[in-house]
């Protein structure tokens, strides 16, 4: 039998060693690199837990009374909103059927709520908006208009705001459809690459808005817009260096907008909301309390007006006060919404309203 020489054995085997070493070099490095990366994702979605369970915490807190405005300490996480659930990566927390109105997106190391009582005539609920302060609100223009005047008057200061007084509107028309452009400003040059947009307007209800060329390298999502008009609301997104409102896929060609109710608190939820579908959902919402709330009314009404305890003269204003609730009757529905019919609804409020002032003369129990 032939034996191998005694430096050859040895170079083999510290060739062997090595190819050892290496191998098991490698499996080690392996594991520790996927300990990292799974200790690096528990980190972070026990950080996103921790931050959605708090942050609903303060939600429900701020949710409880009318004219409060938190501001919230967040990790520097992305918020990702859909009327239905607020999420963080992949860990998600339901809102159920608190109407929360805020952008679709929201990263900051702070967050702002601020809440609105909301009333038809009765309270209905309190309206929630949520914004940050990467988020600029441009009311765009005359200093003389009184719907921009009051809704920028009346944010709170957290919120950052500014006015596009000076602005130039070229109307042009063609294919039935018309179109305005802003003035140039060079107020956008002064705010950083991340800030996002949300243009406010009033009396137009234009397809297209041509927005200064300084927008046109903002990304389309980070600049959106609204319009009151009348008692109409439109919403607008950006593609390129215009804004084009926004049709419901449900909708025909002779949409005519979403109803103001003629409120500012349903004014604010649009202009919090950047997304019109996110909007219509948390105003369904709206739409079910008023439902609810309603009926509550409906059988108090009737209660009270077959009470023997009241009086004659009192017993027309009820039967009045049960006739104008049947007229804006909602059913409680998930498209609750989209019989949400504003004009009848609005009109059975001003009814309620003018029979309990009259009551109120006649010294009468209150509809509400």
């Amino acid at each position: 039998m032939k034996h191998l020489p005694h430096s050859k054995k040895a170079m083999i085997e510290v060739q062997f060693n090595w190819i050892f070493v290496l191998i098991v070099g490698a499996i080690l490095v392996a594991f520790f690199v996927t300990l990292g990366v799974k200790q690096k994702y528990i980190s972070e979605e026990k950080t996103s837990y921790t931050s959605l369970s708090s942050f609903d915490s303060l939600l429900t807190s701020a949710g409880i009374s009318a004219n409060t405005l938190i501001v919230i300490d967040t990790p520097n996480v992305l918020f990702e909103y859909d009327c239905n659930t607020f999420r963080i990566g992949s860990v998600s927390k339901a809102v159920n059927e608190k109407p929360i109105f805020a952008p679709k997106k929201l990263k900051s190391t702070k967050l702002i709520t601020w809440t609105q009582d909301f009333f038809l005539p009765y309270k209905v609920t309190n309206l929630l908006y949520m914004s940050n302060p990467k988020k600029e609100y441009v009311f765009v223009g005359k200093s003389t208009d009184v719907v921009l005047n009051n809704l920028q008057n009346n944010l709170p200061k957290n919120f950052s705001a500014i006015r596009f007084d000076e602005t130039v509107w070229q109307s042009s028309s063609g294919g039935g459809s018309s179109s305005f452009t802003i003035g140039s400003s060079t107020q956008i040059q002064q705010y950083s690459s991340d800030t996002q947009f949300r243009f406010i307007f009033s009396g137009i209800s234009s397809n297209m808005i041509t927005l200064p060329e300084s927008f046109a390298s903002k990304q389309d999502g980070d600049v959106t817009g609204v319009s009151i008009a009348a008692d109409k609301l439109y919403f607008y997104e950006k593609k390129g260096v215009n804004l084009k409102k926004i049709v419901p896929t449900s909708s025909s060609q002779s949409y005519s907008g979403e109803p103001s109710f003629n409120d500012p608190a349903i004014e604010y939820a649009a202009l919090f909301s950047d997304d019109l579908e996110n909007y219509q959902c948390a105003m369904g919402k709206v739409a079910r309390k008023y439902s609810i709330i309603t009926r509550v009314y409906d059988v108090t009404f009737t209660n009270v007006l077959l009470s023997p305890d009241l009086d004659d003269v009192c017993k027309p204003f009820y039967d009045a006060g049960i006739t104008a609730l049947s007229m804006s009757n909602v059913p409680l529905t998930n498209d609750a919404y989209s019989t949400f019919a504003a004009s009848t609804v609005m009109s059975s409020a001003a009814t309620l309203k003018q029979l309990n002032k009259a009551m109120k003369t006649e010294s009468c129990p209150l509809l509400y």
